[in-house]
C-alpha cells in the first residue's frame, strides 16, 4: 500500500498500470504532480483520458516523471 494514500497501491512502472488506474505527471520532473489522467486501457503503454484537450493520449506522450494509483476501496459520502 502506498504511504501517500491509504487503501492504494502506487507503481511506477507502465507495465503495471490498468484501466481505471489514475496517473499523474510530474512535468519537470522536480516531485510537484501537476497534471491527473485516468486510464483507458493497459499494456506497456497504456492509453489515458484527460479533461486537457477533451482527448486521449498515451503514456509515453507525456514527459517528466510518472506514478500511477490503483485504488481497493471506495465509500459513499
Amino acid at each position: 500500500r502506498s504511504t501517500l494514500f491509504p487503501y492504494t497501491t502506487l507503481f511506477r512502472s507502465g507495465s503495471c498500470i490498468r484501466a481505471g488506474d489514475v496517473v499523474q505527471f510530474s512535468w519537470n520532473s522536480n516531485g510537484d504532480y501537476n497534471h491527473s489522467a485516468i486510464s483507458i486501457g493497459g499494456g506497456s503503454n497504456p492509453l489515458l483520458a484527460q479533461h486537457s484537450e477533451n482527448g486521449t493520449r498515451y503514456l509515453n506522450d507525456y514527459p517528466g516523471t510518472k506514478r500511477a494509483y490503483r485504488a481497493s476501496y471506495f465509500r459513499d459520502f
